[in-house]
């Protein structure tokens, strides 16, 4: 399970349905994740990090930490957009992997309650 590939949303017409048509849980104030059920038995992952954010490096590593709690996650058959909301810059940049793996955690496991 540490080595699950993760597929990627793409299209822009995947990330409207999830927002439009899917349900949504805000975190906190600097985290949101929409998701739905889909047709398949894959997850799907998309992130929408605006530039707000911070620097490329930043928002980089910001992927790789949704990527790394995924991969350890067990809800398949579901598409994700994991949304970072523009907070102040030094606040993502100073983020512990700590803080935030606990902050997705809990998220992935209400999606997965609530499947």
């Amino acid at each position: 399970m540490g080595n699950r590939h993760l597929e990627s949303l793409r299209k822009k017409s995947d990330f409207q349905e999830i927002k439009n048509s899917g349900k949504r849980i805000r975190l906190n104030n600097w985290l949101l994740l929409n998701y739905r059920k889909n047709e398949s038995a894959k997850l799907r992952v998309g992130m929408t990090i605006p530039k707000k954010v911070g620097v490329a490096v930043v928002r980089n590593k910001l992927k790789r930490w949704c990527r790394e709690c995924l991969r350890h996650g067990n809800i398949p058959g579901v598409d994700i957009n994991v949304v970072f909301l523009g907070s102040d810059k030094n606040f993502f940049k100073k983020l512990e992997f700590r803080n935030f793996k606990e902050a997705f955690e809990q998220g992935i496991n209400r999606i997965a309650k609530s499947l």
